[in-house]
């Protein structure tokens, strides 16, 4: 058992004194651990009261990005309503706000590609609106078109991906981009003419993997490639060259020392049980086992306040998907019970 009413109490404690109201560093991500928890309170009161936070802070100062603001809040906001988990009247909530994610995107206002503070984050809010079954005609096909025209500007920014390519983090680095890419290949919205630009990204990729020195932080590139939902790998003619390479990569990590945190260690094993049930990959299997073994190991030896002391500059201790206390409790849940629902929010 993951320990789920240390963590539940932790962030009932500490989560509503942060400032930061995004999915990936800040109350949102208590918001989207809380509403999963077995205890009825926590689950029904408790996380509803931090979503009224959340939305009370909302303000034209508040960040657009996915990471840390708007963005991030509307894919809450769409899960929850999608899930059933809340009845939340979306189209209500978001229209304050929406417009002008809509005109920064339209505008260039924004370079980063990234998933978290970037373009890609952006998208994966459009993408969360499109998969809603409560839109009209005329918020489907403008949605729709800022959606393709996020498509294009980042596959016209090679230079700018190329940066990112090394760099495997889900939220700044190349795996984030991908992510959304493959996602609106997956949902249909990618038009042909767009394809060569998405497939130049994906060989980017996989062609950087060849050239690279092997180390423990490559998990999630390996997790947005192995569970592509589009075809694109397949029709990529790359599918064969991904398999040996991970395989190489597995073999490199069942002898190479454990060389992450316990909040990466815990994150990255949930990437890889989901990895291993969906997609059969048992060369997953022994990379988990490392990984839960040393993370576990932390856990039993450290209380939470240890593991998540108050971040003075955060004024709070450390919360959100991105390595929080809620995060690495959902991660904790996924690795241990094998429950992946959460991971619904980035379109699993």
């Amino acid at each position: 058992m993951y320990q789920e009413k240390l963590f539940t109490s932790y962030l009932h404690l500490n989560a509503s004194f942060s400032d930061n109201i995004g999915i990936a560093n800040g109350k949102a991500g208590a918001v989207l651990y809380l509403s999963s928890v077995q205890d009825e309170y926590y689950r029904e009161e408790i996380s509803f009261i931090f979503l009224e936070e959340i939305l009370s802070q909302i303000s034209q100062h508040t960040p657009l990005n996915f990471a840390d603001g708007i963005a991030g809040v509307g894919c809450l906001l769409e899960y929850l309503s999608r899930t059933g988990v809340m009845q939340i009247e979306v189209n209500q909530v978001v229209e304050d706000f929406e417009p002008y994610l809509l005109k920064t995107i339209k505008a260039d206002l924004c370079a980063d590609l990234t998933l978290g503070n970037g373009l890609s984050g952006y998208g994966l809010y459009l993408l969360s609106r499109l998969w809603s079954g409560n839109l009209s005609a005329s918020d489907r096909a403008r949605i729709s078109g800022s959606l393709i025209y996020l498509v294009e500007q980042i596959t016209k920014s090679s230079e700018a991906f190329g940066l990112l390519l090394g760099n495997n983090s889900l939220w700044d680095g190349a795996p984030g981009v991908y992510l959304f890419l493959s996602g609106v290949a997956a949902a249909g919205f990618l038009p042909a003419e767009l394809m060569p630009g998405v497939f130049h990204i994906l060989s980017s990729m996989i062609q950087n993997i060849s050239s690279r020195e092997m180390n423990w932080r490559e998990v999630p590139l390996w997790f947005v490639l192995l569970n592509c939902r589009s075809g694109l790998l397949a029709n990529s003619g790359y599918a064969e060259k991904i398999a040996v390479d991970f395989a190489k990569y597995c073999d490199w990590c069942i002898v190479s020392k454990v060389n992450v945190n316990f909040k990466e260690a815990i994150f990255y094993a949930a990437l890889l049980r989901y990895t291993h049930h969906f997609r059969g990959i048992s060369a997953c299997q022994q990379v988990y086992d490392r990984l839960i073994e040393f993370a576990l190991s932390k856990f039993e030896r450290y209380a939470l306040p240890s593991l998540f002391p108050y971040d003075a500059g955060r004024r709070s201790v450390r919360i959100g998907m991105a390595g929080g206390a809620d995060g690495t409790a959902l991660s904790l849940r996924a690795a241990l019970e094998g429950e992946f629902r959460w991971l619904g929010i980035l379109g699993y």
